[in-house]
């Protein structure tokens, strides 16, 4: 029994306690309906109020507004009909002065336009005067030279028909003292008269036709001469006709193209370039840069000044061939191969060397001064220790100098040595070919070594593909490609960078296989 009153006891405490809190919940919820219409209400009261209040001060506004509106369009009204007026006096008076401005233009345009029409006219006049003369001249002078034909032809054919009547004449007297002496004569004299007779005639014949084929001759020659001349002028009007047509094309092509490509990048091009040449300095021209540099490089000793004159000879040989007569005239060349000789293989003389050497390369680029560079005191020897001494693998800073020094030296040295006497000079040395083959084997062992290595890393690192390019020959023609930077040809070639392609086409040059 007390365990059910108990039961009973709980389960009504829980109930209870149940409903308390459904109670609280359904007053909570009511709550907040009522507020929520309440809230509805008053937005809904306070947005009419707000409403009306904005509407009429609105008319209020626009009271005030239109009285102040109807003021200030009586002003603007009567400050548009003064405007209107003062417009039409002015118009008035700016027409009569730009009638009477047109009136003097166009007095002075059509005096200018006559001044040129005369100036064209008298220019055609002279030029219409002296083509006719040159045309009357050859008319007259074509006359005279048939007229002369004709002359000659009938001194000719006078000649002709008197030597004509003078051979019928003795045949005639021969026949007639043949007849006579026939009658005193035995027979065999008369057969051998008949015979004399027919040979004369024949020969007589024979001359005719001889006169009469140097006639046709003469004829044939004459139009095979006039026929050759037209076909000269009419080439000649061709050719003239053709490179006519080639420049307009040429015009028009290219008008049209700037036509198109004018866009805003070509513009903001053209217009840097214009104040680039506006600002320009007349220190910073080459042939201003190539003096300096030459007295810098032939007078001072310390090696900024001269790494500082190499770099601007660098620029100067590279964009201007009379840059490079110049600095071959100088003593400059003797100069840069002494101070090559008394450099070693610290960083700075490095640099000093590789702006030498591409100094050099420049000069002998172009044809006209190649033989300065080659010409000088140990020329070849120079470049051949410059060679023994920077022969360097690949790696670091230091090494990649070496190498780039290294590839142009052997530019220069392939550059020098393409004639045939200079490379059989050299050929003629055989301690010069063995010091390159032993370059040649030392580079190829080293370029071998490294394919090696590179190889061994791809095996190794599957994940990073390693490129492969193995060194392909270089052939004698190549080393006529290497031509200056201001020669703009497609077949032109830059400057090797690989040691053992650069010693290849130095082999290549010197005829000594590999």
């Amino acid at each position: 029994m007390d365990a059910c009153r108990i039961q009973a006891w709980y389960r009504c405490w829980r109930a209870r306690r149940e409903y308390v809190a459904v109670l609280k919940a359904v007053k909570i919820i009511q709550g907040c309906f009522h507020t929520k219409l309440e809230r509805t209400w008053f937005l809904n009261m306070r947005t009419s109020a707000m409403t009306i209040q904005r509407k009429w001060r609105a008319t209020l506004s626009a009271r005030i507004a239109r009285e102040h509106f109807l003021m200030i369009k009586r002003h603007r009204a009567a400050c548009v009909i003064q405007a209107h007026f003062r417009g039409y006096k002015g118009r008035q008076i700016f027409l009569q002065q730009k009638s009477a401005a047109l009136i003097i233009q166009r007095y002075v345009r059509a005096r200018e336009a006559g001044k040129c029409e005369r100036a064209k006219y008298i220019e055609l006049k002279k030029s219409t005067v002296i083509l006719q003369a040159l045309v009357r001249g050859w008319l007259v002078r074509k006359s005279i030279l048939e007229q002369k034909g004709k002359i000659r032809l009938l001194h000719f054919t006078a000649a002709a028909c008197y030597h004509l009547s003078a051979l019928r004449i003795q045949r005639a007297y021969r026949r007639h003292v043949a007849v006579k002496n026939a009658s005193q004569q035995r027979w065999f004299q008369a057969r051998l008269q008949q015979k004399r007779l027919i040979q004369e005639c024949h020969s007589i014949i024979k001359t005719e036709h001889e006169v009469q084929e140097g006639l046709s001759q003469q004829h044939r020659a004459a139009s095979v001469i006039q026929k050759a001349v037209r076909h000269f002028l009419l080439r000649k009007k061709q050719e003239k006709l053709t490179s006519g047509i080639t420049k307009i094309q040429a015009l028009w092509r290219g008008y049209s193209w700037r036509k198109k490509n004018d866009c805003k990048k070509i513009k903001a091009i053209r217009l840097s370039l214009q104040v680039v040449n506006r600002e320009i300095r007349e220190e910073n021209k080459l042939y201003k840069r190539t003096a300096l540099a030459l007295h810098y490089l032939l007078t001072y000793k310390h090696f900024p000044a001269i790494l500082e004159a190499l770099q601007h000879l660098d620029v100067v040989t590279r964009l201007s061939p009379l840059c490079c007569e110049n600095m071959a005239q100088s003593a400059a060349i003797s100069k840069i191969f002494v101070l090559m000789r008394s450099c070693n293989r610290s960083v700075p003389c490095m640099e000093v060397i590789r702006h030498a050497v591409q100094v050099l390369l420049n000069v002998a680029k172009y044809e006209k001064t190649t033989s300065a560079v080659y010409d000088e005191e140990h020329c070849v020897d120079t470049l051949l220790e410059l060679l023994q001494m920077y022969r360097e693998k690949p790696g670091d800073k230091v090494a990649d100098k070496g190498g780039s020094i290294f590839t142009k030296t052997c530019c220069l040295l392939a550059i020098l040595l393409k004639t045939t006497n200079r490379a059989s000079d050299v050929r003629s040395r055989s301690k010069v070919v063995d010091r390159i083959y032993s370059l040649y084997k030392l580079t190829a062992r080293k370029h071998k070594m490294h394919n090696e290595r590179m190889l061994y890393k791809q095996k190794t690192n599957s994940s990073v593909s390693i490129p492969f390019f193995p060194a392909t020959p270089i052939r004698t023609r190549m080393v006529s490609r290497l031509k200056p930077d201001w020669v703009l040809r497609r077949d032109s070639m830059e400057e090797i960078t690989d040691p053992l392609q650069a010693i290849q086409m130095v082999m290549d040059t010197l005829g000594i296989p590999y």
